[in-house]
């Protein structure tokens, strides 16, 4: 890459497969030890890989993204649904929220930049989803080059079904027992 905003772009636009499924549970750690569960479903589909896609017409949607906080009860069926552009400084991003209590869908220009994420107690910013997401141009990207770091990577022994949440999720972070992290050759962005 020539520049940081083109790694940015790759990580962006990577090849995902055509489609995601996934089930998430997000805490919120506090200083004191206690947290709080949230739990989505989580939805990607990729434009291009949608039996209505046409190559010759392809739009500017990257991808179509639905997330549906599944628990705790209180905000059990709220949905949040974004149409994911390619240019979005063109035509910026498309985002609805829906409220179960109030039964109602609005438009949701917050969903985009640092605005808070989803149930996060303002610990994730909309563009923190998959490490980053969302248009670039707010940022001055700079790219330093290649750089060894250690990276948190393969940390199997957090997937270990017989674990419960307060085995992983400690005071203020998670448990570094349970982490892994490898010294890998990475592009340096700030």
């Amino acid at each position: 890459p020539a520049s940081g905003v083109e790694v940015i772009w790759n990580h962006i636009t990577r090849y995902r497969g055509g489609s995601v499924k996934r089930l998430v549970t997000q805490a919120t750690p506090q200083p004191n030890g206690s947290y709080s569960l949230v739990y989505f479903s989580d939805q990607f589909v990729f434009r291009d890989k949608m039996r209505d896609f046409d190559p010759k017409n392809p739009g500017n949607v990257l991808f179509y993204f639905k997330q549906e906080v599944t628990a705790p009860a209180r905000l059990a069926g709220g949905v949040l649904l974004v149409h994911e552009t390619l240019d979005q400084v063109k035509e910026p991003r498309s985002a609805w929220l829906y409220n179960a209590g109030q039964r109602r869908v609005r438009r949701a220009p917050q969903v985009s930049y640092d605005g808070p994420g989803t149930a996060s107690d303002g610990l994730r910013t909309s563009d923190n989803l998959d490490m980053y997401n969302g248009a670039p141009d707010r940022y001055d990207w700079k790219l330093i080059g290649k750089q060894e770091m250690y990276i948190a990577s393969n940390s199997h022994k957090l997937d270990d079904p017989t674990l419960k949440y307060a085995d992983i999720i400690k005071a203020g972070h998670i448990n570094q027992d349970l982490t892994r992290y490898e010294l890998r050759r990475v592009w340096h962005v700030t």
